[in-house]
C-alpha cells in the first residue's frame, strides 16, 4: 500500500498560473479520502506551503520546506530544521557578486533582498513569493538571524557558469541545484528534499515502498531515489527525467497510479 503522496510545488502541483488544476485536486481528494496521507516539498518557505495546501487541497499537509532545511509534519511537530555556516555564506555571496543575479535570501522562514528592485517585483509576481526587502541584512546575519538559503535570479548560462565555480571551491561544504531555468540555489550541506523525506518516513515508520513523490526539478531527484514510486514531469530536462520510474503529464496520473496500485495491493490481501 501506498500511504503517503509527496508532491513538488512549482510547475508540478502548481501550473503556470501558481494555481492547482480542478482535475488535480479532485484526484488528491480521492486520495485523502482513501486514506494516502499528502505532504508537499519545495523551495519555498513554510508558511506559502501551508496556504497553498488549505488553499487549493484544503487539508493540512506535511511540509518539506526550502529543499529540506525544514521538515514539519501536518500537526506541526518540528523534525528538522537546519542554517549555513556564516562564514561559507558569506564567501558564497562575495563570489555571486561578480555575476547580475538577483541574490534572494531566506531567512527565519522569509525571503528577503538587500533592495527590492523591478526585477525582484516582477519575479515576486511571476512566482508569487513574497520577498521583504531588508538592506542590512547581511549585517545582521549570524547576530539576530540565521541563513539557510540563497536563492540566485539569473540568466541560465550565467548561473550554470557559477554553478561550476561553487563546484569548484565550495563542494563538500554546501549543497546546490539549478532548482529552475532562471534560479540556482545554495542550502547547508546534506539538505535536500530527499532527506527531508527520509526524516518524515522515520517519524511515521513508512517504508521506501509506501511512499510515491513527483517533482519536475533537479532537487527533486533525492526523492526520486529513495522511492520505487517515483515520478517526473514529462517537462522536465532528460537528466531529471531519467532518474524518476515514470513520467507523467500531471499529478493526476501519480493519483491515478496510487489508487490503482493500493486497489491491487487490496484485493491480493
Amino acid at each position: 500500500m501506498i500511504k503517503l503522496l509527496i508532491s513538488d510545488l512549482d510547475h508540478t502541483l502548481l501550473n503556470e498560473k501558481k494555481q492547482v488544476e480542478p482535475t488535480v485536486q479532485e484526484s488528491i481528494q480521492q486520495l485523502i479520502e482513501t486514506g494516502v496521507d499528502i505532504g508537499l516539498a519545495s523551495g519555498r518557505v513554510d508558511q506559502e506551503i501551508k496556504e497553498i495546501g488549505h488553499r487549493f487541497l484544503n487539508y493540512s499537509c506535511h511540509r518539506i520546506s526550502e529543499i529540506g532545511a525544514f521538515v514539519i509534519t501536518a500537526d506541526e511537530q518540528k523534525l528538522h530544521s537546519t542554517v549555513m555556516p556564516y562564514e561559507i555564506a558569506l564567501k558564497i555571496i562575495q563570489q555571486a557578486r561578480s555575476y547580475p543575479f538577483i541574490p534572494i535570501f531566506n531567512v527565519n522562514h522569509q525571503c528577503f533582498v538587500l533592495h527590492k528592485s523591478k526585477e525582484v517585483i516582477e519575479y515576486e509576481k511571476q512566482t508569487n513569493i513574497s520577498i521583504q526587502e531588508s538592506p542590512h541584512l547581511l549585517e545582521q546575519l549570524n547576530k539576530s538571524f540565521s541563513l539557510t538559503k540563497i536563492s540566485l535570479v539569473g540568466e541560465l548560462s550565467l548561473l550554470k557558469q557559477f554553478e561550476r565555480t561553487i563546484d569548484q571551491h565550495f563542494r563538500g561544504q554546501v549543497t546546490f541545484h539549478i532548482s529552475s531555468p532562471n534560479c540556482f540555489d545554495v542550502v547547508p550541506l546534506h539538505t535536500s528534499k530527499g532527506a527531508g523525506l527520509k526524516i518524515l518516513l522515520d517519524h511515521y515508520k513508512i517504508k521506501a515502498e509506501e511512499v510515491a513523490c513527483v517533482g519536475d526539478s533537479y532537487n527533486d531527484i533525492s526523492m526520486f531515489k529513495i522511492t520505487p514510486h517515483s515520478f517526473s514531469m514529462k517537462h522536465s530536462e532528460k537528466q531529471v527525467r531519467d532518474h524518476s520510474r515514470y513520467t507523467v503529464d500531471s499529478v493526476s496520473e501519480v493519483a491515478n497510479y496510487i489508487l490503482r496500485h493500493n486497489r491491487q495491493h487490496t484485493s491480493i490481501r
